[in-house]
């Protein structure tokens, strides 16, 4: 059976249901284009937090952390 994901739950469900090589790729070719590709065309990338869920939130959160030297 394939899984299928909503465009809104699909950064969610790569870091729950993926390995640590499925999650590194959401984090960084997902989360992180979204907020270099909104930086990069004066968005605040922050207005995308609210359709993120708990644990793809959590991954946004850290890849800030890095970014800010945390």
């Amino acid at each position: 059976m394939r899984y299928r994901s909503s465009p809104k739950s699909l950064a969610e469900d790569l870091h729950i249901i993926g390995d640590e090589y499925v999650r590194e790729a959401a984090t960084i070719g997902l989360l992180e284009a979204i907020q270099n590709l909104s930086s990069d065309s004066d968005l605040d990338p922050d207005v995308f937090k609210p359709y993120l869920k708990s644990e793809s939130l959590k991954y946004w959160n850290l890849l800030n952390d890095f970014w800010e030297g945390k």
